[in-house]
C-alpha cells in the first residue's frame, strides 16, 4: 500500500475507489499532508476531482493505473482538460452529458474567442489563457520539449529566490519585491498557536503592534538567501513568540535523536533540532529575539501575563 493510502487511513477517511480495480483513485500528482493546525490535505487528483457536465457534478472514479491500461497518455497533467474519451471515461459522464459538453466547448483559439465575445474581450480571454498555459506547463512537458538538464535549469530560473528577483530587478528592488512575493506564501498554522496568540494579544496589543496568521499576516524576515515566517511578531520590541508542536518540531523530553517524530517526514529528531537551532541564529542576527512555548508547556491554565512579565520582559 502506498504512502498516501496510508496516510489517509491513519486519519479513517472514508473515500471512492477506482471503479476498475478497487485500489484509490492516486495519480503522480495525488498527495497527503498534514497542515501544522492538524488538518489533512488532499493535493491533486483524488477521488474528490469533480467536472461538471450539463448541469451534473461527475466525481474521478477511475485511477492512473487504469486510465493509462486503456489510453495512451503522454501529457497526463493536462488530460482532463478537454472533453474527450479519457475525461468521459475516468469521471464516468453519461452520453447525453458528454454531447452537451461538445458543443458548449470550442476549441480555444484566438479566432474563436473573438467570435464568441468580440475583438476587444475575445483577445483580452486569448492574451489571459496564453499567460495561463506559461505558468501551468507540467514537468513532463518541459522534458519533452527541452530535455531533462534544461527543464531543471527553466524551473531554477523561475523559482522564488531572491537571487532570481534580484537578477530581474537589481539588488534593492529586487529584495523588495522578493519579501512581497514570499509574504503571500501560505505555510499553514495551528489552531492551538492562534489560540495562544489571541490571548497575548489581550495584554500586548493594547500598547504595541503585534503581527500573526489570523490577526493579520505572519512576518517574514529574510536571512541571505532563506527566508523564515514569525509565528507572532512585535515589530517595535523586535521579539518574536514560536509555537512549537511537540511532533513537528521534535520536543527532546519526548523524542530521541534517532526517533523519526513526524510521519509525514523522513527527518529525524536530530535533523529537526539542527534545523531549529539553524532557524533561531539566522532570525536573531537580524536582531529579532526568539522566545518559545512549547506545547509540552501549555496548558488551560497557562500564565500569559508572567510570560509576557518575567519572560518576555515586557511591561504592560
Amino acid at each position: 500500500m502506498g504512502e498516501y493510502s496510508k496516510i489517509l487511513d491513519m486519519f479513517n477517511i472514508q473515500r471512492c475507489k477506482c471503479i476498475e480495480c478497487g485500489n484509490d483513485i492516486e495519480y503522480y500528482d495525488t498527495k497527503a499532508k498534514i497542515k501544522k493546525n492538524g488538518e489533512l490535505k488532499i493535493y491533486g487528483k483524488s477521488w474528490k476531482s469533480t467536472k461538471t457536465v450539463n448541469n451534473v457534478t461527475y466525481h474521478l472514479v477511475v485511477c492512473q493505473n487504469c486510465l493509462l491500461n486503456r489510453f495512451e497518455i503522454k501529457n497526463l497533467s493536462r488530460v482532463f482538460n478537454l472533453c474527450n474519451a479519457p475525461t468521459i471515461y475516468a469521471f464516468n459522464i453519461d452520453e447525453e452529458s458528454a454531447q452537451a459538453w461538445r458543443k458548449e466547448n470550442i476549441s480555444i483559439t484566438r479566432k474563436n474567442l473573438i467570435n464568441k465575445y468580440g475583438e476587444f474581450e475575445g483577445n483580452k480571454r486569448w492574451e489571459d489563457y496564453v499567460d495561463k498555459q506559461k505558468i501551468t506547463k507540467s514537468w513532463e512537458y518541459m522534458v519533452e520539449k527541452y530535455g531533462e538538464e534544461k527543464a531543471r535549469q527553466i524551473n531554477k530560473s523561475k523559482a522564488i529566490t531572491l537571487e532570481n528577483f534580484q537578477r530581474k530587478y537589481g539588488n534593492n528592488i529586487g529584495k523588495e519585491k522578493y519579501l512581497l512575493a514570499v509574504q503571500h506564501i501560505n505555510q499553514g498554522v495551528s489552531n492551538k498557536s492562534q489560540q495562544i496568540f489571541r490571548a497575548l494579544d489581550k495584554y500586548i496589543a493594547k500598547k504595541y503592534t503585534t503581527l500573526y496568521a489570523s490577526k493579520n499576516t505572519e512576518y517574514t524576515v529574510i536571512c541571505g538567501n532563506k527566508y523564515y515566517k514569525l509565528d507572532y511578531y512585535i515589530p517595535e520590541l523586535k521579539i518574536a513568540v514560536e509555537y512549537n508542536g511537540s511532533i513537528f518540531h521534535a520536543d527532546n523530553r519526548i523524542y530521541s535523536t534517532n526517533d523519526k517524530p513526524n510521519p509525514w517526514s523522513d527527518k529525524t529528531a536530530a535533523e529537526i533540532w539542527e534545523y531549529d537551532k539553524q532557524r533561531i541564529a539566522d532570525i536573531e542576527s537580524q536582531g529579532i529575539s526568539v522566545f518559545i512555548i512549547w506545547e509540552y508547556d501549555f496548558s488551560e491554565n497557562f500564565d500569559y501575563k508572567s510570560f509576557i512579565l518575567n519572560k518576555l520582559k515586557i511591561n504592560l
